[in-house]
């Protein structure tokens, strides 16, 4: 084994650490969210749930992906449908498609 690997296994740990740290402080839009959507602080929250799991579920599936392909093509289909669930996100006039984004 290469001596780079505790490096490399410290350094996506710390990524995932903010990545985590990230959907914790998205709560802080929760508010704002549920009252634009016209949805109960409740119902607002499964924003970030959503966030979350969809995070940690892909962990898993993109680490094995990327243990059977490499990691260009599924780190670029991951980009990808980031980028697209954003979008989505962010112009959907309804909470459904937002979640869905």
């Amino acid at each position: 084994m290469s001596s780079n690997h505790p490096r490399l296994g410290a350094l996506l740990g710390i990524l995932f650490g903010i990545t985590g740290a990230g959907s914790a402080a998205a709560a802080i839009a929760v508010h704002p969210l549920a009252v634009t959507y016209g949805v109960s602080a409740g119902a607002g929250v499964w924003s970030v749930s959503v966030y979350a799991i969809t995070l940690g579920v892909g962990t898993a599936v993109y680490g094995r992906l990327a243990d059977l392909m490499g990691t260009r093509r599924p780190m670029s289909l991951g980009i990808a449908l980031t980028v697209f669930g954003s979008v989505v996100a962010a112009l959907a006039p309804t909470f459904g498609l937002h979640l869905l984004g």
